[in-house]
């Protein structure tokens, strides 16, 4: 089981840097275009925010296991904002 997890989590780490190595590359591809058009300006919006979701993820998935959802949770908090 532990090596069938462990395979998981490499995979999903290979599959999130190619998305956003796929994302970040149509980004730069689509900024070629002339951007003064509605469609070319939400599509390069779009790959924008796709190409830093799953940087974080990958940046997310190489940090210690230690740190995760626990820590941001349990910290302090002002009206809703995390301090953190």
């Amino acid at each position: 089981m532990e090596i069938l997890l462990a395979t998981l989590v490499v995979v999903n780490q290979i599959l999130d840097a190619g998305n956003s190595i796929t994302a970040f590359a149509l980004l730069l591809y689509a900024l070629t275009f002339n951007l003064r058009e509605r469609v070319a300006r939400t599509f390069a919006l779009v790959l924008a925010c796709l190409t830093v979701v799953y940087f974080g993820d990958v940046l997310a998935s190489l940090s210690p296991r230690h740190c995760g959802a626990t820590t941001i949770c349990n910290a302090p908090r002002v009206s809703g904002v995390t301090l953190a």
